[in-house]
């Protein structure tokens, strides 16, 4: 048998046996306005010029959507493909080769489906009026979009962003994939902006996850004559005697009840941001509790009348005499034990970590000392509950508060009457409203004395004011004069029973006596008194 083969005579034209689409499919997305695919023939003839264009008949459904210019083929306007609308396109194409030879053929075009980004409708900015710490929730508040990936599952997660004003929230906003919107207002008047952003899988083809966000605000407001007030009732059945706030705007509350908002506490409870009870924390003092701290770490110092502890789930209580530290659940931090002989009071953290503490006691016997220390209702403990040594102003009774200044020194009061500190050969003698500063302090008592304590505004004592009063201040280590403790009652007071208004005793802007040494004598002193 002899093989056929179809060559064309020399000068005689053959018709092109083929039409091709280069390529066959093209990616789902917008209209670019340049060639979708390039159309090529098959043809024996190497040297004929194709002419293309579309044209009637079997598979031409899809002719109007495009033009051909050239070798060319174009959308005919319109946004562009969508694969979730339509994933294939028919058109029948018509090529001449200009020698006569003529093709017509019904050609396939296909569409990719791509990853589209995710969309999402809100239903609004919300307001909300006289709201203090009440759960919102809006079902409904977005709804999703996939812009049309419906024809492949893809997962979703949602993110929820206060890009402004998130103080006015005690829970912050949050909206689900189920387009659930949540959030809880602390009471505070202000606007919020808040951000959504959804975002899809790579599902589609391997294409990369793609996401969407969008903005609305929250308002907080109070109306005309309703005061902006938040306010908790306890129900404790006793008494609130301490709070400490932490970081977290959760608060500990400490004082001589045995419930806190209908659950059983020992005297010391928190509290959530939207005053609901803690039921994580129990720490269960068995007396009062009278002074909290937070520390920055977040660990919580306490002090009262408590001899022991029983936190959360303890099956037996610890011994912790006046002042424990509780770790952030509300165990028992074990490796700090003061170990105070009577009630503390007040506590004070200082910068540097360390603690004071006033009160009642007399003695500290910290972390298992073998021996109790004397420490007479004062005193300052190191971070780790041990015993700073050099602080002992040793108080001659009740310290209620501790208070420390700006500039490091220390403010106390309570019911004592002198001090003697550090070891002092004598007790100084403070004033009869028992309240001492270390370096100054500003006393009348007289009733019809001015303001400022009888000081004037040049900072002097008012000659008027220093009747029947007896006065004295400690001046720090270096102070100045030979004896700091003597040259401060010499300057800042002292006491003589001349009735008020004598010459002899009237005090000048100095601070001493107007009359020289012998006056002193006169008012019944002795200088330095």
């Amino acid at each position: 048998m002899l093989a056929s083969l179809a060559m064309p005579l020399y000068g005689q034209n053959v018709a092109p046996t083929d039409i091709i689409l280069t390529p066959s499919s093209v990616s789902e997305g917008p209209n670019t306005y340049l060639p979708i695919t390039t159309l090529s023939a098959v043809d024996a003839n190497p040297g004929d010029t194709h002419i293309f264009s579309l044209t009637g008949g079997p598979g031409s459904t899809d002719n109007g959507t495009f033009y051909v210019f050239g070798n060319g083929l174009y959308l005919n306007g319109g946004p562009g493909f969508d694969f979730e609308l339509k994933n294939s396109y028919s058109i029948r194409v018509w090529v001449h080769d200009g020698n006569g030879g003529v093709l017509e053929k019904a050609l396939t075009l296909s569409v990719i489906n791509r990853n589209e980004p995710p969309s999402a409708t809100l239903a609004g900015d919300q307001t909300v009026t006289n709201v203090y710490n009440t759960p919102q929730t809006v079902t409904g508040f977005v709804t999703f979009f996939d812009d049309g990936d419906f024809t492949v599952t893809q997962s979703f997660t949602v993110t929820t962003t206060v890009l402004s004003g998130a103080e006015i929230f005690s829970v912050a906003p949050s909206v689900s994939t189920a387009g659930v919107l949540t959030y809880t207002p602390n009471g505070t008047e202000g606007v919020a902006q808040v951000q959504v952003t959804m975002t899809d899988d790579n599902s589609i083809n391997g294409d990369p996850a793609l996401s969407t966000s969008t903005t609305f605000q929250i308002r907080s407001s109070y109306s005309a004559g309703v005061p902006n007030v938040k306010t908790l009732n306890l129900n404790s059945g006793g008494t609130v005697q301490s709070i400490g706030i932490q970081r977290d705007g959760t608060y500990i509350v400490g004082g001589t009840f045995t419930t806190a908002l209908g659950t059983a506490r020992g005297n010391i409870a928190r509290i959530n941001a939207d005053h609901t009870l803690d039921t994580s924390f129990n720490p269960r003092a068995n007396g009062a509790v009278t002074a909290i701290v937070v520390q920055p770490d977040g660990k919580i110092l306490i002090a009262g009348a408590f001899t022991t502890l029983q936190p959360n789930t303890a099956p037996t209580a610890t011994t912790r005499n006046r002042i424990a530290r509780l770790n952030t659940d509300g165990t028992l931090d074990t490796s700090f034990n003061p170990n105070a002989s009577t009630a503390v009071n007040a506590l004070s953290l200082q910068p540097d970590g360390k603690i004071l503490i006033g009160g009642a006691f007399t003695t500290l016997q910290p972390n298992g000392a073998a021996t109790a220390t004397t420490r007479n209702r004062i005193a300052r403990l190191n971070a780790d509950g041990t015993l700073d040594t050099s602080f002992n102003p040793n108080a001659g009774n009740i310290v209620h508060t501790i208070a420390q200044q700006i500039d490091g020194r220390i403010l106390i009061g309570g019911t004592f009457t002198t001090l003697q500190p550090n070891g002092a050969a004598t007790a100084t003698g403070w004033l009869h409203h028992r309240a001492a500063e270390w370096s100054r302090h500003r006393h009348h008592s007289q009733p019809h004395c001015p303001t400022e304590y009888g000081w004037d505004a040049g900072n002097r004592l008012r000659p008027e004011c220093v009747h029947g009063v007896q006065f004295g201040f400690l001046h720090r280590p270096g102070s100045g004069g030979r004896d700091g403790h003597r040259r401060g009652l010499h300057h800042r007071g002292g006491h003589h029973t001349k009735p008020r208004g004598t010459d002899q005793c009237q005090w000048h802007a100095g601070h001493d006596l107007q009359s020289e040494r012998q006056q002193h004598r006169a008012c019944g002193d002795k200088p330095g008194r």
